[in-house]
């Protein structure tokens, strides 16, 4: 049989103030697209399928054009709710939408509800376990009986751990704890042939166990540039499960550029690469720029982030320095801020109205 392995779809999501649903409806074209070609058997969506508990109209169409989709190839659809998913609404009709091949977990009740499948080269027990607390989860694991007759494969969205390694995160992922405080072993996952994770945002493998993560389908922060997103293609034969990945290309990609503004947005270098692309600037211009941003969004129109590198001098302080800081005056740290962002010294007129300010505020 096979399985595609996806997750965190966060459908509806907002990166900076520009909306995702139009690259989301590409990028779930996308893995149709694959499911067709590889004739899956079913797709695997673990968790965090819309971004928001109660998500918008238009992110619920994006995501039932998407089902109507798949579903129209003949294959089953198993979906888990995640920590951004409201476990009730996504539930909505379960029971009725399952005999029409969308099977949905949302509500978590400690318990790993179990699907048998089957065709001629075996038989296949896929367990689905939704969002739920890790004390929920490992009991429910520990509850589980596998067929050992069987493949047997978890689907569960959790944060997971190898030891004391950590996998990698990015800052579009939003963890309860830091460290490992809210983690789950990999070890909790080894009765299981194959484990389809969601929670973190890139597609990784977890210990040297088949536990992976599918990751997000786009990148939502540009702490992910470097990833490269990707579906997991499952197949079981008999007992034997082989992994494959499968790269997904997104409607605009999301990078990270630096340079003084002048140069940027010079035909030549805007040309290098796809200006459509969601960007992140980093102007190193040392003079004061008029409409810096409105400039660049006329050569690269997503321009989602705009950092002045100036602006970034000592901003890494240490302890040292904090604790100068902390022993001056409110004229005297206005002045060093004015002369950062301005590159000269305040005039006496400016100086006047911080010192009143400052005394008025000792006087209270």
């Amino acid at each position: 049989m096979r399985f595609l392995h996806t997750g965190d779809l966060h459908i509806g999501k907002t990166v900076h103030e520009f909306s995702m649903l139009k690259d989301q409806s590409y990028i779930l074209n996308q893995i149709a697209e694959i499911a067709k070609k590889e004739r899956v058997d079913a797709l695997l969506i673990a968790g965090d399928v819309y971004d928001r508990s109660v998500p918008p109209a238009e992110a619920v169409s994006v995501f039932d054009a998407f089902v109507e989709q798949i579903r129209n190839l003949g294959i089953t659809i198993y979906v888990i709710s995640g920590n951004h998913d409201s476990a009730e609404r996504l539930s909505f009709a379960s029971g009725l939408l399952k005999k029409q091949g969308l099977i949905i977990e949302g509500e978590a009740d400690g318990k790993a509800r179990q699907y048998r499948l089957s065709d001629e080269t075996g038989e296949v027990c896929l367990y689905l376990l939704p969002y739920q607390k890790n004390t929920q989860l490992k009991e429910a694991l520990e509850a589980v009986c596998v067929d050992e007759n069987a493949v047997n494969i978890l689907m569960a969205h959790a944060f997971a751990v190898a030891g004391s390694e950590l996998p990698k995160l990015s800052d579009s992922e939003v963890l309860p704890q830091v460290g490992t405080v809210d983690a789950v072993d990999v070890s909790l996952f080894d009765k299981f042939d194959y484990t389809a994770l969601g929670h973190l945002h890139g597609a990784q493998q977890i210990g040297t166990g088949a536990v992976y993560y599918a990751g997000s389908p786009l990148k939502y922060s540009f702490s992910e540039c470097n990833q490269e997103k990707s579906v997991w293609l499952v197949e079981t034969q008999g007992r034997n499960v082989s992994v494959k990945r499968w790269p997904l290309r997104p409607l605009h990609d999301m990078r990270e550029i630096e340079g003084e503004l002048s140069v940027l947005i010079r035909e030549d270098i805007a040309s290098l690469a796809d200006r459509e692309d969601y960007l992140s600037v980093t102007l190193t211009d040392r003079e004061e720029l008029l409409d810096a941003m409105g400039s660049l969004r006329t050569v690269y129109p997503n321009v989602m982030k705009l950092i002045l590198k100036k602006n970034l001098a000592g901003e890494e302080m240490s302890w040292e320095s904090a604790k100068q800081a902390r022993e001056k005056s409110l004229p005297e740290l206005f002045s060093e801020f004015y002369q950062a962002v301005r590159g000269e010294e305040p005039d006496e007129e400016r100086l006047a109205v911080i010192r009143e300010a400052s005394e008025k505020a000792m006087e209270e």
